[in-house]
């Protein structure tokens, strides 16, 4: 089975169901949860459009915090970033619901992503295909969290006090 890790800035499970309610006033009771977000991905997909906006546009801001430089953007969109391990073609941050109880069986984790895969997001630069290494050194990784995270709180309050999470993802 194809997975990969990623790293989520998140509340999972029962926490998600909660913030979502709360974040943006929709009512998933614990009767229906999480069956009905399997279901619901455009519903979602527009409830989150405003979030994301706010989280474009401080995140070239969370490059330089890093220390990397925007060089412009790509064919496609994406922001391409100068690093110390060459170009990058990232995808930048966005809020969502990761649920996938057939393939992982994990439980639903509503957030952001810090790490991606194909594309690098914001703490997986060093790869030139996002996720995380094989051996990364979680240390480095954290220590820029606490750089980049002061700037993801400003747009998103809700967001503080969240723990960075592990999420198997099935690519």
């Amino acid at each position: 089975m194809p997975t990969g890790n990623e790293l989520w800035l998140g509340v999972s499970d029962e926490a998600a169901r909660l913030a979502l309610n709360s974040v943006f006033g929709t009512s998933f009771s614990k009767k229906e949860w999480p069956g009905c977000v399997r279901f619901s991905g455009e519903l979602l997909y527009d409830m989150f459009r405003p979030l994301n906006s706010k989280l474009n546009a401080c995140y070239p801001e969370a490059l330089r915090a890093l220390g990397l430089t925007i060089m412009g953007t790509s064919h496609d969109g994406d922001t391409v970033v100068g690093t110390p391990n060459g170009r990058r073609d990232m995808d930048g941050w966005s809020i969502g619901l990761q649920y996938d109880p057939i393939e992982v069986g994990s439980p639903p984790v509503f957030g952001v992503a810090l790490t991606g895969r194909y594309f690098p997001t914001l703490l997986d630069w060093r790869s030139e295909y996002g996720t995380l290494e094989d051996a990364t050194d979680l240390r480095a990784v954290l220590k820029e969290a606490d750089l980049v995270l002061p700037i993801l709180h400003r747009e998103l309050p809700f967001t503080k006090g969240w723990p960075i999470l592990l999420v198997e993802i099935f690519y």
